[in-house]
């Protein structure tokens, strides 16, 4: 989950002998999956999922946590939150969160960049 796949770096500093499992996709198969992920996560026609009676605990919290980040972000106002910055791999350029940017080309295009510089640099920094 976001952002600790960031973290792999200041984890190898503290624990040496760490072990790492790298998941690697092809970045197109990546950005689709991503994009898949979301719609789970936020029913773009009807606002956002339903928490359900149902639900797990751990799912309704996770689905209540994305829903007011997502309605901060709509906002536009002030500085983004932590969660709003971890979410949606805006840290790599992309815009998940708003699935008519997510389309543009350019959009893409920058967030693929961000995601095989960053599996690049996890391959070169982690031993194997």
């Amino acid at each position: 989950d976001e952002p600790l796949h960031l973290l792999y770096e200041e984890v190898l500093q503290a624990y040496h002998q760490a072990k790492f499992v790298l998941m690697i996709s092809e970045p197109e198969t990546w950005y689709e999956s991503y994009i898949h992920l979301y719609e789970d996560t936020f029913d773009i026609s009807h606002g956002f999922v339903q928490v359900t009676d149902d639900m797990p605990p751990l799912e309704a919290a996770t689905v209540k946590i994305r829903r007011a980040a997502f309605r901060r972000s709509l906002r536009g106002k002030g500085s983004p939150s932590i969660d709003e910055q971890c979410t949606a791999v805006r840290y790599w350029g992309c815009e998940f969160h708003d699935p008519v940017r997510r389309q543009d080309p350019e959009v893409k295009a920058r967030c693929l960049d961000g995601y095989n510089h960053h599996m690049a640099r996890v391959q070169q920094v982690v031993p194997a």
